[in-house]
């Protein structure tokens, strides 16, 4: 599924669960060295709510924000290393 249908998708998602009245919550950031904060962060959002949104900031952007030498792992392995953690299903690039 390319970026752009898999955006849509999970747009979908939302849209659909906004209409069944879940509490949603969206969280985003680097997640370039997934540490026991990060796994925190994850817990703690999905456990005060219904369902947690995990947006990972893209190369460039972690770039800006933690230097030329970062990110250590690129966007997609980011996304993949972080999706076995059961509070954060739906994930997407920014």
């Amino acid at each position: 599924m390319n970026k752009t249908k898999y955006f849509k998708f999970n747009l979908k998602k939302i849209k659909n669960w906004k209409k069944k009245g879940k509490k949603i919550v969206v969280t985003n950031g680097c997640f370039d060295l997934l540490h026991p904060g990060h796994k925190y962060l994850l817990k703690k959002s999905k456990k005060k709510n219904e369902k947690l949104v995990v947006l990972i900031n893209s190369d460039k952007s972690t770039r800006a924000i933690k230097g030329s030498k970062r990110p250590f792992d690129n966007q997609f392995f980011r996304k993949k290393k972080n999706r076995p953690n059961k509070a954060s299903r739906y994930i997407n690039n920014i």
